[in-house]
């Protein structure tokens, strides 16, 4: 199969789901595999020295996804965000209501540093701020922080030793 061939057996495959949701038609497996492929990156040395320091964005962008990657080892709760973004405000204000202790990190607004939050998502592989983590796990967004609340699951995830005093 050609990748344009994959491409498009990809999207159809994604478009049933969309347009048919809990749909009985059987899903081919080689779409399956297609859809739950790792994401690769490009190997360092292959290269030219010339384009080297370019590819995968300045050093100043990859330091931004390692001060991601540091705050998530260091803190138990980590939200991602920027300035402006209703979502992300959301989602804090829902984490100062439980009420729990947080690490915020912010990276501009609609106007400036997209090309650092361009690096966390695809990093991450998630296109939407903010990105909540807990204990080191992904979560998802606001949405899905909303969900976990109302399904009582935060206080599960956080743990008593997390929270902060009333």
């Amino acid at each position: 199969m050609t990748v344009d061939a994959a491409a498009h057996t990809l999207l159809t495959v994604v478009a049933w789901q969309v347009l048919i949701p809990n749909t009985q038609y059987p899903i081919p497996t080689h779409c399956i595999e297609i859809l739950y492929m790792s994401r690769n990156i490009f190997p360092q040395d292959r290269l030219h020295p010339a384009i080297a320091n370019e590819v995968g964005g300045r050093a100043d962008y990859r330091s931004t996804v390692d001060d991601v990657i540091e705050a998530v080892k260091q803190h138990p709760v980590v939200v991602v965000g920027m300035r402006q973004n209703p979502e992300v405000k959301k989602a804090l204000q829902l984490l100062d209501a439980h009420p729990v202790s947080y690490h915020y990190l912010e990276y501009g607004s609609y106007f400036s540093e997209w090309r650092r939050r361009l690096a966390i998502k695809m990093w991450l592989g998630w296109p939407t701020y903010p990105m909540v983590f807990i204990k080191g796990q992904f979560v998802g967004g606001f949405s899905d922080l909303a969900q976990l609340k109302n399904n009582n699951q935060l206080d599960t995830l956080l743990a008593d030793d997390h929270k902060t005093s009333a």
